[in-house]
């Protein structure tokens, strides 16, 4: 049996089931039914401004999301790990208003609008899948508002939480996270490298993360919970 004949069968399977499955086994059998897309670092997934009406897929590596103002300045959107959707703008039909950068050597899966729109008709799993897209746009609405409201280092506390949720593993000591770099950290709270080093070495003296000699981090979830609290 062909490969594409063994796609073919797989979405037909998912078309099927879809008023039965979660919105995401729905989603992830369609990406495992799309081929790998090696991604070397630094290269572009896609373009702001592209018309790509798509969901991606990240079967490992790293990806960030980046926008610019009109004067040129860059601002970090969000970061994407390994087994996470990302692109799910794109699917409004509008050109798409940021551009996904792989961060190291990645590999993700493509999903066009067609395939996932039949895989999803006739189940709830479509108005899950509505309210998640609302969800992606509530998130880029709230990195603008923190990015107006927010002190600085309220603003890095805040995502190192989010990331560390997101793509760190919980241990008893807290949670372990790779270390992102100072520059991308500056894209994200929208401040300067040396002002990221200064921050990290407060929170490190403070006892809310701790920087360890092997490219990770430890995020104290309940003491950096309690300093954010005490900053509202």
């Amino acid at each position: 049996m062909s490969a594409a004949r063994t796609r073919s069968d797989r979405v037909a399977h998912v078309v099927g089931s879809a008023t039965q499955r979660s919105l995401e086994s729905v989603l992830l059998d369609m990406a495992l039914a799309s081929p790998d897309v090696q991604v070397p670092v630094r290269d572009n997934i896609y373009n702001c401004g592209d018309h790509d009406e798509s969901i991606y897929f990240l079967v490992r590596g790293m990806v960030k999301s980046m926008a610019w103002s009109r004067g040129g300045k860059r601002c970090m959107l969000a970061i994407h790990s390994r087994g996470e959707f990302f692109g799910e703008v794109g699917l409004l039909g509008t050109p798409r208003p940021d551009t996904a950068i792989a961060m190291k050597p990645s590999v993700v899966r493509r999903v066009p609008k067609a395939r996932l729109i039949a895989s999803l008709r006739g189940g709830d799993v479509f108005d899950d899948f509505s309210l998640r897209l609302i969800g992606r746009i509530a998130e880029r609405q709230r990195v603008i508002i923190n990015m107006a409201t927010m002190k600085c280092e309220n603003r890095l506390a805040v995502t190192l939480l989010e990331l560390a949720r997101k793509m760190g593993t919980r241990q008893e000591r807290g949670l372990v996270m790779e270390c992102i770099t100072h520059e991308d950290l500056g894209l994200m709270i929208g401040t300067t490298r040396s002002r990221i080093g200064f921050f990290l070495k407060t929170f490190r003296d403070t006892g809310l993360v701790d920087l360890n000699g092997d490219g990770t981090m430890v995020i104290h979830e309940r003491r950096m919970l309690a300093y954010l609290a005490q900053e509202v």
